[in-house]
């Protein structure tokens, strides 16, 4: 993919808002931070513009193809392209976790058991879990489950991640590190020349402003850009009061 065009294009969407429309573009390297109140409809925008849930008016483009011309369930070069980590991770109880992180890959049936075996250890390694799952899957603490979920939308190496809400239910410390762990994905990935874009959504940007490339707030239908590269890191505690002030005045 040229990396002169956007991995992803949206013009003029909507959720729903009457006279409200969202544009936006994100970049193959690029880690984008999407803040918002409870009830902005991020996980709506997510889904909208990984493919999920069909546009109600607009244009988006992902991985160079038109939706809602296809959804990406129904179109192959955009469900092995790309991963998404919902903010409840379901897994298949009657599955291994190990199992439950091949998922997509076995479902795809393109790799033989060697390369599914690397790819496992290498997604295992960047999530921060063990090499050897063989914890019952309901007794997997709330941040492993975290990991895990990274692991499975990980294990396509994807050209792009949509992150609904990724550190939803830990506490403060684990949320910090469930952000390192996608940031230092993406990193590697980057120094490894296979760019993987991230989008992801949070109500509390405070812990991934630090990581962030952009920082877009979606409110009442609308999405401000706030910051980007140039200026991000010299105003972030200022940005982080605004978004906190934001919030209390709701």
């Amino acid at each position: 993919m040229n990396p002169s065009e956007p991995i992803l294009a949206l013009d003029d969407i909507s959720l729903g808002q009457p006279n409200t429309q969202i544009s936006l573009r994100v970049f193959a390297s690029e880690f984008v931070v999407l803040a918002g109140p409870a009830g902005a409809k991020k996980s709506l925008f997510l889904l909208t513009a990984a493919g999920f849930r069909e546009a109600r008016q607009g244009r988006v483009r992902l991985l160079n193809t038109e939706l809602p011309e296809h959804l990406a369930a129904d179109h192959p070069s955009i469900r092995l392209k790309t991963g998404f980590v919902f903010q409840e991770p379901i897994f298949i109880h009657n599955r291994s976790m190990l199992e439950n992180i091949r998922l997509p890959l076995l479902y795809d049936d393109l790799l033989g058991a060697e390369e599914l075996d690397l790819r496992t250890r290498e997604v295992l390694q960047a999530a921060g879990l063990p090499a050897e799952l063989d914890t019952a899957l309901d007794d997997v603490p709330p941040l492993d489950r975290r990991k895990l979920a990274l692991a499975r939308a990980w294990i396509r190496e994807p050209a792009m991640v949509f992150y609904d809400e990724p550190a939803m239910g830990l506490d403060p410390a684990a949320q910090k590190k469930i952000y390192r762990t996608i940031h230092a994905y993406h990193e590697k990935r980057k120094h490894d020349g296979r760019a993987c874009a991230a989008l992801l959504a949070c109500n509390d940007p405070r812990w991934v402003l630090e990581f962030a490339d952009r920082y877009l707030v979606l409110s009442a239908g609308t999405l401000t850009s706030k910051a980007d590269q140039t200026n991000i890191r010299g105003r972030q505690s200022a940005l982080e009061k605004e978004f906190i002030d934001s919030i209390q005045s709701i």
